[in-house]
């Protein structure tokens, strides 16, 4: 959903939303951009499959590629089957996951620690090479210059270590970031989870 030109609500601790301009009509927009010749490719960020769905739908044309949230303990099988019919390239943020809901990060997890150690690799590594055997591009953050040299030492993930992933998320599906719960809030359902039930806004 697209924000206002005034992006925060001084009377409510929350961003404030453009309620009247679909995401369709600011995909439209990113189209005329591109046929100006002045990007190559346009992509979107955060789009459900509903979402991309109807865009499509709407215009004829697909995203290059659609930025989401991705690592081991949120597979979204769904969105990723209907972005590779679609050739819609995923780019995976906070593959490492993050603390921002005071969630054990899936980088400090102890299935994720161990296989790092059996591999002789580190956590971040392996949560990387899961990405990439995804089939994604994958985004960590990292400030540390030693961190940013060991993300670039990329190798394949092994099959088993590759299910044992899967199997983590399975059983301990989580999502990190969920734009209710930031601050300011962002009274939006994006993913249609329990805790966006209580947002004014559906993504559309």
């Amino acid at each position: 959903m697209p924000l206002s030109t005034n992006p925060v609500n001084p009377d409510v601790p929350e961003v404030a939303l453009d309620t009247e301009l679909s995401c369709t009509e600011v995909w439209k927009s990113m189209i005329q951009l591109r046929e100006t010749g002045k990007v190559k490719s346009i992509g979107v960020s955060n789009f459900p499959v509903r979402v991309l769905k109807t865009i499509i739908a709407e215009t004829g044309v697909v995203p290059a590629v659609n930025q989401v949230e991705a690592h081991p303990l949120l597979l979204q099988d769904d969105l990723v089957e209907y972005c590779k019919e679609q050739n819609i390239h995923i780019s995976a943020y906070a593959p490492l996951g993050n603390n921002l809901q005071g969630e054990l990060r899936i980088i400090d997890h102890e299935v994720v620690k161990k296989l790092a150690s059996e591999l002789g690799k580190t956590p971040a590594q392996v949560l990387i090479a899961y990405g990439v055997k995804r089939g994604y591009s994958v985004l960590p953050k990292s400030v540390t210059e030693s961190r940013i040299r060991s993300n670039f030492e990329d190798f394949e993930l092994p099959d088993d270590a590759y299910n044992q992933l899967v199997e983590l998320g399975r059983k301990h599906p989580l999502r990190y970031n969920i734009p209710v719960n930031f601050s300011p809030r962002w009274s939006v359902n994006i993913w249609d989870s329990e805790v966006e039930k209580t947002a004014t806004h559906r993504a559309f």
